[in-house]
């Protein structure tokens, strides 16, 4: 696979430890988490793992999607869950199934795939009838 901006320049967010990281999520995010407790949390566009931090304490299981191995490589080591996969993939054609997952995070991605709206009906097709979607777009 080709590399990526990311590959080269893994979005590490420039924080100094995991505390000041939690600290500074965004907390309408935090609180969709928390009422997806033991179900199945997929964050499109995971990076380094910041949001597949806190998830990891309130999922069942924890899916990362990311198209950089570099970035990936990070989220590993920083996220360290025994209920957590990582897997390489974009997000017009997400690696997962349709209706697999309770709550989709996408922060802050979508609109950097030159299809928005592709995208997001990408991450709809993997939420699960009835589940929540967090999409963040600036």
């Amino acid at each position: 696979m080709e590399d990526t901006f990311y590959d080269n320049t893994p979005f590490e967010y420039g924080y100094s430890s995991k505390e000041e990281i939690l600290d500074n999520m965004n907390p309408n995010l935090k609180e969709i988490i928390v009422e997806n407790k033991d179900k199945v949390i997929c964050d499109i566009g995971c990076g380094c793992g910041r949001n597949l931090l806190f998830a990891s304490e309130y999922a069942s299981k924890l899916i990362g999607v990311d198209l950089s191995e570099e970035s990936l490589g990070f989220a590993k080591k920083f996220v360290q869950s025994e209920n957590m996969e990582l897997k390489i993939g974009n997000n017009l054609e997400i690696p997962l199934e349709s209706n697999f997952s309770d709550l989709v995070i996408s922060d802050g991605v979508c609109h950097h795939t030159g299809d928005t709206v592709g995208a997001f009906k990408e991450c709809v097709r993997i939420l699960k009838p009835g589940g929540n979607l967090y999409l963040a777009v600036y």
